[in-house]
């Protein structure tokens, strides 16, 4: 394997054997040919080590094969940054596949400008469906001007995945162990070191909707929105970047409480678990940011920012009866 390469691609796994191949494929067949491949087996306990040793047989010399302990998802991405060699990294979640002409798309638009962050559009992709949906990244133009990076906290994709990262800019920024929502958290610290940002309207990322994934379950885990919402703020503030952001966290936080805690948590089917979260965030969020009402982001974005500004106990009975029909 070259010592240097253009792209190093980090693919976690740990019990993906049903999707696992099909994921190897669209990497090891795609159109870009300078990269590597950092395949981490995370202490799977199906058969996706015998998948990857066969991958790794057919194309010796393309991927570097890591086994550890188990760790989590955030654990063996830190791990794949340490060992990546390339001058950009890219995430791929082994139960998701790409487009054959992902990145040679993302690196074509770069040579329109040596942007720190590529991103594309995605596609949601159904289980045992024959159906799919694109979705937009949030970024509606390509940004020159670090000062216009600020546009993009209210819209963008918080996934870590659709994107390329020069591997600089992201060394000194880890995911946190142990936690659900960990995109999120590692995104936001992300933001304040990138001065330009790609964009290539193209879903080239499909992502699959698992019914027992964490975006469909209930689970006490929720609360780490919260948790890794208060991680953020603690970095903005240690960084001495608290108030040039106060606005654009101020609204995350509000989007984060209310549009999507609440709206994983009303999937617990039980309301007084449901009103617990609803009184808990309604209180902390006003500690945090009394005014948040005022927020001038929550009257650019439509219906979402209304429901978040004037969120009351009939909008909470209404998400918890939507949320479970």
């Amino acid at each position: 394997m070259n010592n240097k390469v253009k792209l190093s691609i980090i693919l976690p796994v740990y019990n993906t054997e049903k999707y696992l191949a099909k994921c190897f494929d669209s990497i090891l067949y795609n159109d870009f040919k300078d990269y590597e491949l950092i395949c981490i087996n995370d202490g799977t306990k199906d058969n996706s080590e015998s998948i990857i040793l066969e991958y790794i047989n057919k194309f010796d010399g393309k991927m570097k094969y890591i086994k550890k302990e188990n760790g989590g998802l955030s654990d063996t991405r830190n791990l794949g940054i340490q060992e990546a060699k390339g001058e950009y990294i890219s995430f791929i979640d082994s139960d998701d596949y790409i487009e054959k002409n992902m990145y040679l798309e993302l690196f074509k638009k770069l040579e329109e400008y040596p942007y720190d962050l590529i991103v594309c559009d995605l596609k949601y992709v159904y289980e045992d469906k024959e159906k799919s949906k694109n979705v937009s990244c949030g970024i509606n133009h390509d940004i020159q001007n670090k000062d216009n990076i600020k546009e993009i906290y209210k819209s963008y994709y918080p996934a870590v995945w659709n994107k390329i990262y020069k591997k600089e800019l992201i060394e000194d920024i880890s995911f946190t162990k142990g936690v659900w929502y960990e995109d999120m958290e590692f995104m936001l610290k992300l933001l304040p070191n990138i001065s330009s940002i790609g964009v290539v309207h193209i879903p080239l990322y499909n992502y699959l909707q698992r019914e027992n994934s964490i975006t469909y379950t209930y689970n006490e885990k929720l609360y780490d929105i919260i948790n890794n919402m208060d991680r953020v703020l603690h970095y903005y503030k240690e960084k001495d970047l608290f108030n040039k952001y106060y606005q654009e966290l101020e609204y995350l936080t509000a989007r984060y409480y209310i549009a999507t805690f609440l709206k994983r948590i009303a999937k617990a089917k039980k309301y007084k678990i449901y009103i617990k979260g609803v009184n808990f965030v309604i209180k902390k969020i006003k500690e945090i940011f009394p005014y948040y009402k005022n927020n001038k982001y929550l009257n650019e974005v439509g219906l979402k920012g209304f429901y978040i500004k004037h969120f009351n106990k009939f909008f909470a009975f209404i998400n918890y009866i939507i949320q479970n029909i």
